[in-house]
């Protein structure tokens, strides 16, 4: 903290270990230096060619918790974007992202319980119209039953495809996946496309199934947005009177026409699993994150051509990028080809609940870890591969119901705690679940948050 009083100065540096004070006095020029709105622009770090001569360094790998000037809080990302620093406003000259707030609904692995009063049902016939965007393989989109006649009709996600199931009384019942071809008289449409499915009459036995079926409906697992829902009669369903609701946001976020989330935050309660679409990490890259918590041994990130897919493991030579924590001790360990990986590891622990921001760079021949803009650890690595891919799958917090090979993740303990702001080159990566289980996105839910998140809550 910098206190200025006439021609004194004072910096105070306060850490774990208490505070460090140092203070000029006197000498100088009496100017007053003050802000003029639109015209004073505040730096985080500085370009080079720029920096005055008294300043020795213009580089800043790290976190910045908070700004505050004269008791006005500066908003953290209320900066110009640039080619390492991911802000709010772009560069003059550049186009800017299309980024608008739509109307619909932002499900967080949530619900919406809607009162069906008033809604015209006829059984014999009716239509149901949804408009969602998503990133989730699976999870329930929409659910109508009857608790009396146990009637309903749901409509799901299922490892990507669209799924369509009704019981129609009696024991009757009908499935209906977008992933089938055959000739129907009922039929599912997926974006205006018609995928035909099967006869809807008793005789067709590959079509009706019979009692003791096993729906497996995907209760959870939706993250996404919901546009709108039209039922029978063209009557469009109010989601913003549902009786009941849990994880549901008014509005959702689209860049440049895709779902997106300003969400940087994801905490994990010892059980969990984030998993997201990977990333390439080549030479000359670099990955940016923070964690905070309290556990000795627990998965941070992880990816591996092992496993491209939730559906399916693949068979390869290995691929993969992890980090992860062993006895309080930050790990990372990579490699490529059948043999060739390397391993960074930190000399200090880093379980004590605190936030921590970490930043790893790939240059030509070799890899670097630091922690809170200290250096911890560089090792040779002078493969050229690059190491993942869009294809993979980046597992956050945990690994799931996943098996990782022992020799790329010897630690597969979840984690408890929190973590945020990952950047891959300095851009921000947008945190869309395509799976996640016992996660919160969007805020810190530990105990031992130390406020840099926002309040934490029990």
């Amino acid at each position: 903290m910098h206190f200025r009083q006439a021609n004194s100065a004072t910096l105070n540096v306060t850490d774990t270990e208490g505070t460090t004070t140092v203070r000029y006095d006197g000498g100088g020029m009496g100017a007053i230096f003050n802000t003029i709105p639109g015209r004073t622009a505040l730096s985080l770090g500085v370009n080079a060619d720029r920096k005055p001569a008294a300043v020795k360094v213009s580089d800043f790998t790290g976190v910045v918790g908070q700004i505050v000037f004269d008791g006005q809080r500066v908003p953290l990302w209320n900066f110009i974007v640039n080619e390492r620093c991911e802000g709010s406003f772009p560069k003059t000259g550049t186009p800017a992202m299309e980024t608008a707030l739509q109307r619909g609904f932002l499900f967080r692995d949530g619900y919406a319980q809607v009162k069906p009063n008033g809604l015209m049902y006829d059984v014999r016939k009716f239509n149901i119209q949804v408009n969602f965007a998503t990133y989730s393989e699976s999870g329930l989109i929409y659910f109508r039953g009857d608790p009396n006649t146990k009637d309903f009709v749901s409509i799901e996600l299922v490892e990507g495809h669209v799924v369509l199931q009704f019981y129609l009384g009696g024991r009757s019942k009908l499935r209906l996946d977008d992933d089938q071809r055959s000739v129907s008289y009922s039929f599912l449409m997926v974006d205006r496309t018609a995928t035909v499915l099967c006869k809807l009459k008793r005789s067709d036995m590959a079509c009706i199934l019979f009692r003791w079926f096993d729906y497996h409906i995907q209760w959870k697992g939706f993250y996404g947005c919901i546009r709108s829902v039209s039922h029978g009669y063209g009557q469009k369903i109010d989601i913003a009177k549902a009786n009941k609701s849990l994880h549901v946001e008014d509005g959702c976020v689209e860049t440049n026409g895709r779902l997106t989330t300003a969400d940087r935050v994801i905490s994990f309660s010892g059980r969990g699993v984030f998993e997201m679409q990977g990333f390439a990490f080549g030479v000359d890259s670099s990955l940016a994150f923070n964690f905070l918590t309290e556990s000795a041994n627990a998965v941070l990130f992880y990816e591996s051509n092992q496993l491209k897919s939730r559906r399916r493991r693949q068979v390869a030579e290995k691929e993969f990028f992890a980090a992860y924590l062993s006895s309080g001790h930050l790990v990372v360990h990579l490699g490529t080809g059948r043999s060739f990986s390397v391993t960074l590891e930190t000399e200090n622990v880093y379980n004590d609940g605190r936030l921590h921001a970490v930043f790893i760079r790939r240059q030509k021949n070799g890899v670097s870890l630091f922690v809170n803009d200290h250096l911890m650890d560089t090792v040779s690595f002078p493969s050229s591969d690059t190491i993942g891919s869009l294809q993979f799958v980046l597992f956050l917090g945990g690994l799931g119901k996943s098996d990782a090979p022992a020799d790329e993740l010897p630690v597969t303990n979840p984690l408890t705690g929190c973590l945020s702001d990952f950047f891959l080159n300095f851009k921000r990566l947008s945190l869309i679940p395509q799976y996640l289980e016992n996660a919160q996105l969007g805020y810190c839910v530990s105990v031992f948050s130390d406020g840099l998140y926002g309040k934490a809550h029990e």
